[in-house]
């Protein structure tokens, strides 16, 4: 047949189609009440699909069209496979309802193909179907017709196992009538039931890479989810074993959550269910994820969780990424962004941003920022912002680039300590602290190696473990507020500045820089014991100044090379 029609536009009466094969050159037009296909259609010339029903559309039957599939419907709930082979791709609208989809959709023929699913309500693939374009979008848009900021539900969950691949093509999670510039939704897909994500990937934990994979191939991959008043929820939730990878292409993850026991991004990821984020976009931030919790009352709830262990975000082609959680209450354990295991968040010249606010940062297990080891260590710089860091982790930062330590307000918590810090690459700077830190920092564990400058704010200070600032611009600083205490050698090539209260060594102190060594007591001694000296440098002195006394040991020294 040339065509075929079933109903006026204006029918609203049920329609089924029986088993069978339905097969024509030019387009299969169905228009109906509630509309169930359980046939077969094919268009074989360059027809099209198109499905128009006043209630809902379901059944088994297979569509395969040579031009486009297009379905309006009050819901979804087809399980039969729909190809397009036509350059407008496969779009399907529940004006009343949800959508799910039970068979795999593809538009895979046309390079700029998208598949577009529309839900009032909810959204949802089944578990091991596939949606594939070959380069066009794919687009899954919850509670299309509600305004940013409604209650109207509408949340998108993938099933165990099942895929969106894309080749180029941008891949899309998210809800409302809110778009950007491009008329792509940025609004959040949204759930009130416990239990339940705003976005889901996944419905339980897989082993490693064997779960959800989101895979465009170049493409932007952009997830927004929100819950609320449900218990055990989460804005977004990606679980174990599943991964994201946008190719060349950025990832933007954003969820939030207002209830006690809830967090914004969940990562459920484990030792064997590892969880992976990954772009390889050149330059700009290639991975951004972002968790909010608003409820001052929360028991339980976190801006950004990841599981146990097993947590890679690799930005690979020189992009940024940036970590950010943003959370009202104080749980037991402190920290908006809770680490509870190893992870590994690398960026090969990009710089990483990890910002827990004023509720900080807990982790545990071995935390590796920047590279995986100190032979291929990164170059960009690494940020770690936090009024408190929490946890007994291993922090094994590998970057030339810059390192930074910092409280999101103007001071630390509590006292900050290195303990558990590892730095190799070597970095070109570190920073402990803002100017205003008004809380303690202790320097132990380890050596402290620095191929630039290192500057440490704070109030008392403590240095027990030995400091090493390699290059010509390698100073050493110390501008505290309180007591300074230092225990173990401080070697510059540049210049040691030391200020405090208080100023006490036991140590051996070296400079090679122009100015030397300089040590000031705003109101009370400095005490040396260890050696004092200015090498290389013919115009390096030592200054030690004091508003009471300054002491030095019958066995210490202090020498220069000409100041």
């Amino acid at each position: 047949a040339a065509s075929l029609r079933i109903g006026k536009l204006t029918n609203t009466s049920d329609i089924t189609l029986s088993a069978g094969t339905v097969s024509v050159v030019g387009n299969i037009d169905i228009t109906g009440g509630a509309i169930t296909n359980n046939a077969s259609l094919t268009t074989t010339g360059t027809g099209d699909v198109t499905i128009t029903g006043t209630g809902a559309y379901t059944g088994s039957g297979a569509i395969v069209a040579k031009g486009k599939v297009v379905i309006n419907a009050l819901s979804a709930s087809p399980t039969g496979a729909i190809t397009s082979n036509g350059a407008l791709g496969i779009a399907v609208t529940a004006s009343g309802g949800s959508i799910s989809i039970g068979g795999n959709l593809s538009a895979s023929t046309s390079t700029t193909a998208p598949i577009t699913l529309k839900a009032s309500a909810n959204l949802s693939v089944t578990a091991s179907k596939s949606i594939t374009t070959a380069g066009g979008n794919a687009i899954l848009w919850s509670r299309y017709l509600a305004a940013a900021g409604a209650s109207t539900l509408g949340s998108i969950t993938l099933g165990n196992t099942s895929t969106i691949t894309t080749t180029g093509g941008r891949i899309v999670m998210a809800g409302t009538t809110q778009v950007d510039g491009n008329g792509f939704p940025t609004g959040y897909a949204f759930t009130t039931s416990a239990s339940d994500g705003g976005v889901r990937l996944g419905t339980s934990d897989t082993a490693t890479d064997g779960n959800v994979i989101l895979s465009s191939g170049g493409g932007q991959i952009s997830i927004y989810g929100s819950q609320s008043t449900g218990a055990n929820g989460w804005g977004v939730i990606i679980r174990g074993g599943s991964k994201i990878d946008a190719g060349t292409g950025t990832i933007v993850i954003n969820g939030t959550t207002d209830n006690t026991v809830s967090n914004g991004v969940d990562f459920e990821n484990t030792a064997a269910n590892n969880v992976k984020i990954l772009s390889a976009a050149t330059s700009g931030t290639a991975i951004s994820i972002t968790g909010t919790s608003t409820n001052a009352a929360a028991t339980n709830s976190r801006a950004i969780y990841a599981g146990v262990a097993g947590l890679t975000i690799n930005a690979s082609g020189g992009g940024n990424i940036s970590i950010s959680g943003t959370q009202a209450s104080t749980m037991a354990t402190a920290g908006a962004i809770y680490f509870g295991g190893s992870s590994d968040i690398l960026a090969s010249t990009g710089n990483i941003s990890i910002d827990g606010g004023a509720k900080g940062i807990y982790w545990t297990g071995t935390i590796n920022l920047g590279a995986l080891a100190a032979s291929t260590a990164a170059t960009g710089s690494v940020t770690v912002t936090g009024d408190s860091l929490n946890g007994s982790p291993t922090v094994a930062v590998k970057t030339t680039g810059a390192v930074v330590f910092e409280s999101s307000s103007t001071s630390f918590g509590a006292t900050f300590t290195t303990t558990s810090l590892s730095l190799s690459g070597p970095p070109s700077s570190l920073r402990i602290g803002k100017s205003t830190n008004t809380s303690g920092v202790t320097i132990s564990g380890g050596t402290t190696s620095v191929a630039g400058p290192v500057t440490i704010y704070g109030a008392a200070v403590t240095v027990s473990s030995a400091i090493t600032a390699t290059t010509a611009n390698g100073d050493v600083m110390i501008p505290a507020t309180g007591a300074v205490s230092v225990t173990a050698a401080i070697t510059a090539s540049g210049n040691i500045g030391i200020n405090g209260t208080t100023v006490t060594t036991s140590a051996n102190q070296q400079s090679s820089g122009a100015n030397g060594i300089a040590m000031t007591a705003t109101s009370g001694a400095v005490t040396i014991g260890g050696t004092l000296a200015v090498t290389t440098s013919t115009t390096g002195k030592i200054w030690l100044k004091a508003t009471t006394n300054v002491i030095a040991g019958t066995s210490d020294t202090m020498t220069t090379n000409g100041g």
